[in-house]
């Protein structure tokens, strides 16, 4: 059975029983749906998946990201202002995190995705994940 993130990807890569890129393939009730169903497992019809992986994976790990700077700049703002809402500091703050756990996910599913599909960028992964950081 396949997890939201894998049942969302499956809408969204052509695989879903009720076609391409639908308006329900949005919807998180309808990836429930896909998830429980027989092609969950299939293979995607689309030969370009690969890259639209790759792709999903970037802008998600960028979005996440992105959010999680705007809400470490709201934290700052609100640690240093007098009389600043410590419910708004602490929501600014775990927040924050949630997005920096959500980047660091994707990166992970991105190098992995680019271990088993591109061998000459995982060569050169292998490489760096070798090199010690001054």
């Amino acid at each position: 059975m396949a997890a939201d993130y894998v049942a969302r990807d499956i809408c969204l890569s052509g695989v879903c029983p009720e076609g391409f890129l639908n308006g329900r393939c949005r919807e998180p009730s309808h990836w429930a749906a896909v998830r429980a169903s027989p092609s969950a497992d299939a293979e995607p019809r689309d030969p370009n998946r690969k890259a639209m992986t790759m792709a999903h994976l970037l802008q998600t790990a960028g979005y996440n990201m992105g959010h999680a700077i705007t809400h470490t700049d709201a934290a700052k703002k609100l640690a240093g202002a007098d009389g600043g809402e410590e419910t708004d500091l602490q929501f600014n703050l775990d927040h924050a995190s949630h997005h920096l756990a959500e980047t660091q996910d994707h990166l992970k599913r991105l190098m992995d995705h680019i271990k088993e599909h591109y061998p000459q960028e995982a060569a050169e992964l292998k490489k760096l994940e070798k090199t010690e950081v001054t």
